[in-house]
């Protein structure tokens, strides 16, 4: 039996400062990270390091009291509540502050394992727990009087510490196919850059040219990420398609109104590219989250590292994404990414994109490219808080060579498909942790079978 205890005296909570606390003079382009709602999630993803706002380390010190080091569960008090996150030992900074909307708790570590604190208090019935709990009219809101009365079952501390390793070797196997992703997705976006925005292939042929080389082997080098005697080590196969590549790309530049693109290229705009369609919100009593009809998504709310999470379903779509579209935020913030992964409504705040040949690599590489760049208007500079389909079908695109769309989605593909697969096994593993907590804790699973 799990004894289930509030226990205030095992846990010590603060509030963090801000507002009138902390002035935009005090923030530092390097300093002290500020823990803010984007560092923390509504899964299980521990916290995310990086994207932070930074205070000087004077300002820090006067804020002592509201450091937050390693083994330090945080929630999240306004806006996103349910939101839940840990700092692990491994982190990139040697402390933080929290900010006024989070919450920290530190656990007695003689009592409480604060990692297993967290699949506690991170697990799905307790963030369905806390946003019961919101006690906000306007903005979802809890507080430390709430924070310090949630349950938390509390066995002995060598078994918290034996169904937390259960959980961690999940994590980690989450964790690996995340950096295998995020590795796979840079190596996609990095040939994109390569072939269409530095056209690095063309200036090599250029290169090649003025020194009295080969051309074509140095835009084979140039596409391969090789030297040119390392092309002699190839098989006939890779030197046949890195031939293939290399003659569509031609070897000189020409200028344009957007400036020198290879030549015979178009400069032209997204909208004579690719298909768009802006999306258009059922109605609210369509919407439901028990799985009854369409997956629908309103906004970047849902999007994941590239697939969208299933939360609202809706029984009357109006604007449908198929899969393997690009899905683009639309409003603020514009120009966040994900690709459907299966047919789904679009709601006002989403958009879906595809290149008019099909090829559903290359356009999620280029709203790669762009995305950054979409909160510009263009000429005037404007900020963007949405964007409609006629300025998104404004905005320019180097058409290259259509064969050369063909190859790069041929070499592509399988990478995007690794990726897809990646992601359905942490999909996988996300749901086993899910339910192995509770089993564990009710004694329906005993922790030695649960390997």
């Amino acid at each position: 039996m799990v004894e289930d205890v509030q226990a205030k005296e095992k846990r010590a909570t603060i509030t963090g400062p801000f507002g009138s606390s902390i002035g935009s003079k005090f923030f530092v382009e390097e300093g002290i990270p500020v823990i803010r709602g984007n560092n923390l999630t509504l899964g299980m993803e521990k916290f995310k390091d990086d994207g932070f706002a930074f205070i000087t380390e004077q300002k820090a010190e006067e804020l002592k009291g509201y450091k937050a080091f390693p083994g330090d569960v945080l929630f999240t008090a306004a806006g996103t509540i349910g939101q839940v996150g840990m700092i692990p030992e491994n982190c990139k900074h040697e402390y933080y502050i929290i900010s006024n909307k989070q919450m920290r708790a530190r656990f007695d570590t003689d009592l409480v394992d604060p990692e297993f604190a967290y699949y506690w208090f991170s697990s799905k019935p307790m963030v369905a727990y806390i946003k019961a709990l919101d006690t906000g009219s306007t903005i979802p809101l809890i507080n430390l009087g709430i924070l310090r009365k949630l349950p938390m079952p509390l066995p002995p501390l060598e078994e918290q510490k034996k169904i937390k390793k259960q959980l961690t070797t999940l994590d980690n196997k989450i964790e690996i196919n995340r950096q295998t992703n995020q590795t796979l997705e840079n190596i996609s976006q990095a040939i994109f850059k390569s072939w269409f925005v530095d056209f690095d292939p063309t200036r090599a042929k250029i290169l090649a040219k003025e020194q009295g080389q080969n051309p074509e082997l140095a835009a084979m080098a140039a596409i391969a990420g090789k030297e040119v005697d390392e092309l002699e080590a190839l098989s006939g196969d890779q030197l046949a398609k890195l031939k293939s590549i290399a003659t569509l790309f031609p070897d000189n530049f020409e200028d344009t109104g957007v400036g020198l693109i290879p030549e015979g290229w178009e400069s032209s705009s997204l909208g004579e590219h690719f298909d768009v369609i802006m999306g258009q919100s059922p109605k609210g009593d369509t919407y439901n989250e028990n799985g009854d009809g369409m997956m629908f998504f309103q906004g970047r709310r849902d999007f994941g590292f590239r697939y969208p999470k299933p939360r609202v379903y809706t029984t009357d779509p109006k604007r449908v994404a198929n899969a393997g579209d690009t899905l683009i935020s639309v409003r603020a913030p514009v120009g966040d990414r994900n690709m459907a992964a299966t047919e789904c409504c679009l709601g006002r705040g989403v958009a879906s994109i595809r290149h008019k040949s099909g090829a559903r690599s290359f356009t999620y590489a280029f709203i790669g490219h762009i995305e950054g760049k979409l909160g510009d208007s263009g000429s005037d500079g404007t900020v963007f808080s949405s964007i409609n389909k006629n300025e998104l079908g404004a905005v320019s695109f180097v058409a290259p060579n259509e064969r050369l769309v063909v190859l790069f989605e041929e070499l592509l593909s399988p990478t995007d498909q690794r990726i897809e697969i990646n992601s359905q096994e942490i999909s996988s593993l996300e749901q086993i942790r899910d339910s192995l907590l509770p089993k564990l804790l009710s004694g329906e699973l005993e922790v030695a079978s649960a390997n």
